[in-house]
């Protein structure tokens, strides 16, 4: 297969494993935000520059009731150990827990947090801080108004076919 036949298959794969969520227009108050990729704090760190602007949009969608979904490689674990992440980043981590206690989140894993995907880790590293999270590949959200189907969106970080298996 070709490279561009692998991500297709990939995503064809997330798709068709992902949950169906029914939900109308009225109700899509949608704030995405992906690739954040938290890192140790060093020189390296991508999210280091930009904290203050997480915050102040994660409280801006917070107050307006947003459904916030977090769209992969919000911490980036192919160069840094989980452990380290957290010791740095634990406050903006924990910003994202009210979304979670108000039922208006959705954590997805990406390919620079894939680790994500194993409950171990999960239980380790993000249940302290956000708690009951069960990050997710992909999610299908089945859009209507008042009752009449709009359309879908299909949402995954998209680097499926393109990751190591």
């Amino acid at each position: 297969m070709s490279y561009q036949q692998d991500i297709n298959a990939g995503l064809d794969r997330a798709r068709n494993a992902a949950a169906v969520l029914p939900i109308e227009l009225r109700d899509l108050r949608l704030a995405i935000l992906s690739d954040l990729h938290r890192g140790a704090g060093d020189a390296a760190d991508d999210f280091r520059a930009c904290k203050h602007n997480f915050a102040a949009a994660v409280a801006h969608y917070d107050r307006r009731r947003h459904i916030l979904a977090i769209l992969g490689d919000a911490e980036d674990l192919w160069e840094c150990l989980p452990a380290e992440v957290v010791r740095e980043h634990a406050a903006s981590m924990a910003l994202e827990r009210p979304f979670l206690d108000a039922g208006r989140y959705w954590r997805f894993f990406g390919n620079h947090d894939e680790a994500w995907q194993h409950r171990l880790l999960v239980d380790l590293y993000l249940r302290p801080l956000l708690g009951p999270v069960e990050p997710i590949e992909s999610l299908r959200l089945q859009v209507t108004e008042n009752g009449r189907p709009l359309g879908e969106i299909f949402l995954v970080h998209g680097h499926q076919g393109a990751m190591l298996e």
